[in-house]
């Protein structure tokens, strides 16, 4: 198989597990029926919800906080030290990366499907929903989370090594330039 030809193949798929991971965002993610405030026919709260109407759930928030101390202990702390208490700011950054990502990465995988540069963009938004979810407690709350550190790691993966393969046949072709000497000549080169 040619090098043009694994990379729209390793393309695509980065590109369906984006869209996956986009698709994630909008599920029901956090199970808030033990929470006071809110409203009955509300039991579920999607992370685009929650990240892009936070004054809609500003009951929750406080809610969540008190989910959190009963899934983590009462005695829950920051990394400063101080009393937990859940805020939508501790997640917005990456998960815009990752919003932003998924709806580029078709985009840019469609229209330059046979180059390596596309794949940074799930490359980036899967790296930046992992660092999100393994590392915030906040998300680990949620229903489906590992789903997502799934469906991340392997875009992430997948991404990951067709910027490799795209790059070594880049520094194959384009070797000279750097004093690499070719061993295959340009016009051989599949």
């Amino acid at each position: 198989m040619k090098i043009g030809r694994w990379l729209r193949v390793l393309n695509f798929i980065g590109v369906a597990l984006m869209l996956v991971i986009l698709i994630l965002q909008f599920l029901p993610f956090w199970n808030c029926s033990d929470c006071k405030s809110h409203k009955e026919e509300d039991k579920m709260v999607s992370i685009a919800e929650y990240l892009w109407l936070p004054d809609r759930h500003k009951p929750i928030t406080e809610d969540m906080t008190e989910l959190f101390k009963s899934i983590y202990g009462e005695n829950i702390v920051d990394d400063k030290g101080k009393p937990f208490k859940f805020d939508v700011s501790q997640i917005s950054p990456q998960l815009i990366v990752a919003f932003i990502c998924g709806i580029l990465a078709p985009v840019a995988g469609i229209l330059f499907s046979k180059k390596t540069l596309p794949m940074l963009i799930p490359f980036i938004g899967s790296v930046a929903t992992l660092m999100i979810f393994l590392m915030s407690p906040v998300m680990q709350a949620g229903q489906n989370w590992i789903v997502s550190v799934i469906v991340a790691g392997v875009c992430a993966a997948v991404s990951g090594v067709g910027i490799v393969i795209g790059f070594i046949s880049w520094v194959k072709v384009r070797g000279r330039y750097f004093g690499i000497p070719r061993k295959v000549p340009v016009a051989q080169f599949k």
